[in-house]
């Protein structure tokens, strides 16, 4: 009877320490390692094909005027995300407002694209806001950021560990390339 209590007790404490180091090392990764077949070139051609095919209806009634596709970058370096710019005629309603521009933000997982939303944010991109617009994008959890030097410099950040106008650490940084948010799918 002792031994099958010891038997427990050691079984208890292996899985206690199990739990430690997964929870302290950042946990199992939430998202699949990035694969592709395409270059991020590849990617933006097949989006600016995609985007041309779900806003054909305002293209032809030149209610949209242009539009841009972009890669956002994730923090470790793949071409994981996507962020499409319009241009509006000055004057288009949209939710009972003129707009002149909007954006959206989605991701790519095996070379299918979805976005984060159906919603289209009207406003200029926060790298646009911020004069980052030629700079090398990166997108993940909700955290904006360029590159300085070898450090990542959040210029927006929704998520409560990493401050806007600060530089993500390197824990923070490797935690957002496996474990950024993507769910629901919403095809794009």
């Amino acid at each position: 009877m002792i031994r099958f209590k010891k038997t427990i007790c050691i079984g208890m404490l292996l899985i206690s320490i199990g739990m430690f180091l997964l929870c302290s090392c950042g946990g199992v990764p939430r998202i699949p390692p990035f694969k592709t077949e395409f270059t991020a070139e590849e990617h933006v051609a097949n989006l600016i094909e995609r985007t041309g095919e779900h806003y054909a209806d305002w293209i032809a009634e030149e209610k949209i005027t242009s539009f841009s596709v972009e890669i956002m970058w994730s923090f470790d370096e793949n071409p994981e995300y996507f962020l499409v710019e319009l241009e509006f005629k000055s004057d288009f309603y949209f939710w009972g407002t003129t707009v002149e521009r909007a954006y959206l933000t989605g991701y790519i997982e095996n070379d299918l694209y979805y976005k984060h939303s159906n919603t289209l944010v009207t406003d200029e991109t926060p790298f646009k806001k911020q004069g980052y617009e030629s700079e090398k994008k990166y997108f993940g959890g909700g955290v904006w950021a360029i590159k300085e030097g070898e450090k990542f410099f959040c210029i927006l950040s929704n998520w409560h560990k990493v401050e806007s106008g600060t530089f993500i650490s390197e824990y923070n940084r490797k935690y957002i390339a496996t474990h950024a948010y993507r769910k629901p799918r919403r095809p794009y």
